[in-house]
């Protein structure tokens, strides 16, 4: 082969050599194994657990503790009352409860004992979801329980009368009942005003109660004009009367106060109607109705006592309008612990509604500055509270009860006088 053959050769072979070159590409480099690190790990791989979901504050129920004497000698007083509270908290929440927050009861009985009222009372406050407490109905519980309630600075509407559940000091206890010392003042100046009499008799029971009613009439009686011409006694198991009212007919007394526990005062009237006798009959508020219309009969008629609220035809437009709502609801008249109850409802849902913060929380502090400035009118009459006063009720909302032949009317109001 010539140079020159030679010299294509070699050329077509380089040719060839780069066009093969060019046609395969260089392998590429393995990607390198994950580290251990970054292995995914069996929890990544699984869906994280949930936590579980809390109710936000708003949509939470607003959680009250109710501690009543449902058993024992004073659940009379702690049944009405628990009756009407759940019937107005179930009208309440049926209407969307307080900007969207329903009513929750805690409830609690207290068997009619002081002492078990205080360890519930303070089992109740301990409970931090609960903003307020209602009751008890009964002096002795209520007195029992007045310095934890203040030591655990928790508002508690109370229904107890004794003048002392709202006497200072007192910062956390709202009393909303007719007191003693209330009852007192309109039996008096009913008597002075309404019947316009100086001269009245009192037969009171020998316990507790009756001498305890009998001492505040007669140290009061003075402010009014009025003298007690005579003071008689009956005992608890006492089934007549008549030797005790023999004594006061032969008085000048226009007026006799029957003050004790049933059915003795029922006893008493009926004796005083066979005796012949034309006094005006007053007895207390504890007095229940159909009771003594059973037990007294025809004596029963024109009998008086003050009250806030009248069974069977109340005075006032919210007590009517209470009295038919639940006579429609139960078939049957509402007696005052029922309205009382109900009324403590309503004060509360108005303390509630000024105390709910924009986030729909309530406090405690916030909640009793609330109350004392409630003001609003109720079952039983216009409830006010200020710093200062801590009872509800005023001598304004009173008024005497009369029995009738077929139901009851007002006899007198104070109103006015």
């Amino acid at each position: 082969m010539n140079r020159v053959g030679l010299a294509i050769t070699l050329a077509l072979v380089a040719v060839l050599v780069l066009v093969t070159a060019c046609g395969t590409s260089a392998p590429a480099p393995s990607a390198p194994a994950p580290s251990a690190s970054a292995q995914p790990s069996q929890a990544a791989k699984s869906e994280a657990p949930k936590s579980e979901a809390k109710p936000s504050v708003i949509s939470a129920p607003i959680k009250l503790g109710l501690d009543q004497p449902m058993t024992g000698p004073g659940q009379a007083l702690g049944v009405g009352i628990v009756e009407g509270v759940r019937f107005a908290i179930d009208q309440l929440n049926q209407k969307g409860g307080v900007k969207g927050r329903k009513i929750e009861l805690v409830e609690r009985d207290t068997k009619s004992d002081p002492q078990q009222a205080l360890v519930q009372v303070q089992e109740l406050m301990a409970n931090k979801e609960i903003v307020a407490l209602l009751g008890p109905a009964l002096s002795p519980e209520v007195l029992a329980v007045k310095a934890a309630v203040m030591a655990g600075k928790t508002p508690m509407i109370a229904y107890a009368a004794n003048p002392k559940v709202s006497e200072a000091p007192n910062d956390w206890v709202f009393q909303l009942n007719l007191n003693n010392l209330l009852e007192r003042d309109t039996v008096l100046t009913y008597l002075q005003k309404g019947l316009k009499t100086q001269k009245v008799a009192i037969l009171s029971g020998n316990d507790a109660y009756g001498q305890g009613g009998r001492d505040t009439f007669v140290a009061g009686a003075s402010n009014f004009g009025l003298q007690f011409v005579a003071q008689e006694q009956f005992g608890s198991e006492d089934t007549d009367m008549t030797p005790q009212l023999t004594k006061i007919k032969a008085t000048d007394a226009s007026a006799i106060l029957l003050w004790g526990i049933s059915p003795r005062p029922e006893i008493a009237a009926k004796n005083a109607k066979q005796l012949g006798m034309q006094q005006k009959l007053v007895t207390a508020a504890a007095m229940v109705v159909d009771v003594f219309r059973k037990v007294a009969g025809d004596a029963a008629v024109g009998v008086v006592w003050p009250t806030v609220y009248l069974y069977g035809n109340p005075h006032s437009d919210a007590g009517k309008q209470f009295a038919a709502v639940w006579k429609s609801k139960f078939g049957r008249e509402a007696d005052l612990n029922a309205a009382v109850g109900y009324a403590s409802v309503v004060v509360m849902e108005q303390a509630l509604q000024k105390a709910m913060k924009a986030d729909g929380s309530i406090d405690r502090q916030t909640l009793r500055d609330a109350l004392e400035a409630v003001k609003i009118d109720t079952p039983v009459g216009l409830t006010e509270y200020n710093k200062d006063k801590h009872a509800g009720l005023s001598l304004d909302a009173m008024i005497m009860g009369r029995i009738t032949p077929d139901g009851t009317a007002v006899e007198w109001q104070a109103k006015g006088q």
